[in-house]
């Protein structure tokens, strides 16, 4: 059975290949996130502390100069050349503190003053924008990777990882008169940042992969039980089936058995009770001439009673015995004897019994015919004696030639509808009539009438005619 397989699928045999995938799919983004992250917290703090160590080299460094020589800054910063070994000396303690690998000190017309690159003093650089951020009153610091940190051509390269900062510098009447520019090395900054992302991704991968070893655990313990439950249920339900195949076989052979019954019982009434009656009609019928022969007019009336009343126990005797075992249907087919069964119903129940039949069903199995005419007296029974029907109409309609459709038996009257309830019901005279139209492979269906009543209508397929 297909659910006996389920963990031997195709989806999932794979399921680990794919699982493992995707496990690496996750970690290889979450990874890539968490750089990403970390990288933004990393270079975001790196280049706000730079803004304050920028800020706190020119409070604590530049305006002790601006102080030494009160009077001559107001307007244009400048460091004559004889101060410079002293501001230098001064600014490389400074940078040797907070990691700084390089100072420049621009003027307001972009000229650099003071540098810890000596070769750059006196330079300008008109183009810096960051340059002319910082002259307009505005702090500005930007990680700048190794590869790209230069103002000038020949400005010795910088191997590292720096966050380049420019600051306003202020005169003592508040005026900006020039910009100290500062490039703090965060590559330690940056290898914790690596060693962070590692430690984190490892610990995250772990978890990870100890959540999915447990969740295969728990889904290989299911799919197991699983399998072990759908053979179980598998052969549960193919023992349940051995059983609804011998009940039916069972139930197959009872109808069948019933049936010869039927039969048996009929041929035994219509051989021997009716030939008995016939016997006995017979000789009333002498004993009435030997009366009549004598004179004997008083006794003529008991004589042709008895006759009378054995016609009719003999014509109800073969009524019956035709009931019981329809004769002409083995001879005949089906729709004679569903004609002489709707003559019998009129004759018997005093209403309005006809057939309307298109075409011939055509069968090798002589049961078939035997279930439908069981079917047809079953609801003409019903219709009657339950529905209250004055009119009843049988109709059968055989396959079309080419087969596009399967035969049908149905029987509608005019008397009360049947009830919904009933007719999904458990009743004995609809179960065997269900029964019956399953054993030729067909179905029933029982409804309301198109002009009230009731139509019942079995559906069955029967063999193609010459």
């Amino acid at each position: 059975m297909p659910g006996a397989r389920y963990g031997e699928c195709r989806p999932f045999r794979h399921f680990p290949l794919f699982s493992v995938a995707a496990i690496v799919v996750i970690l290889f983004v979450a990874g890539l996130g968490l750089r990403h992250l970390l990288w933004d917290i990393i270079v975001s703090e790196a280049e706000h502390d730079a803004i304050h160590v920028s800020r706190a080299a020119r409070d604590c460094e530049i305006r002790k100069y601006i102080e030494r020589h009160p009077g001559e800054n107001d307007r244009v910063l400048d460091i004559p050349p004889s101060e410079l070994p002293l501001v230098d000396d001064e600014m490389q303690v400074f940078a040797e503190l907070f990691d700084i690998i390089k100072i420049k000190i621009y003027n307001v017309e972009r000229r650099i003053i003071y540098s810890t690159d000596p070769k750059l003093i006196g330079r300008s650089d008109p183009h810096n924008t960051f340059l002319q951020t910082a002259l307009s009153g505005t702090p500005v610091s930007k990680y700048q990777p190794s590869s790209q940190v230069w103002d000038f051509a020949d400005e010795a390269p910088v191997k590292v990882e720096i966050v380049e900062t420019y600051v306003p510098i202020y005169g003592r009447d508040g005026r900006i008169i020039g910009s100290f520019e500062v490039y703090k090395n965060i590559s330690e900054d940056l290898a914790v940042m690596h060693v962070i992302l590692v430690r984190s991704w490892s610990v995250l991968a772990v978890t990870v992969l100890g959540v999915f070893t447990a969740l295969m655990f728990v889904i290989h313990r299911s799919v197991q039980t699983i399998k072990v439950t759908t053979r179980n249920l598998a052969a549960t339900n193919e023992q349940l089936q051995q059983e609804v195949e011998d009940r039916r076989s069972l139930e197959k052979e009872l109808l069948s058995v019933i049936e010869r019954e039927r039969q048996r019982i009929g041929q035994e009434l219509h051989d021997s009770i009716g030939q008995q009656l016939a016997g006995i009609t017979f000789i009333a019928e002498a004993l009435r001439g030997k009366l009549r022969h004598k004179s004997l007019t008083g006794e003529m009336p008991f004589a042709e009673r008895i006759s009378a009343c054995v016609s009719q126990v003999a014509q109800q005797t073969r009524n019956l015995s035709k009931g019981l075992h329809p004769i002409d249907l083995d001879k005949n087919g089906l729709s004679p004897a569903l004609e002489e069964l709707a003559a019998n119903t009129e004759q018997l129940f005093d209403v309005s019994c006809t057939l309307e039949s298109e075409g011939t069903v055509v069968t090798k199995d002589p049961s078939v015919q035997i279930h439908l005419y069981r079917i047809a007296q079953e609801a003409i029974t019903n219709a009657i004696k339950h529905g209250k029907a004055r009119n009843v109409r049988i109709r059968l309609l055989a396959r079309n030639p080419e087969g596009l459709r399967d035969s049908e038996l149905s029987v509608e009257n005019d008397g009360l509808a049947f009830p919904e309830k009933k007719a999904h019901g458990r009743g004995m005279g609809l179960r065997i009539m269900r029964y019956r139209a399953e054993t030729i492979n067909g179905s029933l269906d029982i409804r309301k009438g198109g002009h009230g009543g009731t139509l019942v209508t079995c559906t069955f397929p029967s063999e193609e005619g010459p």
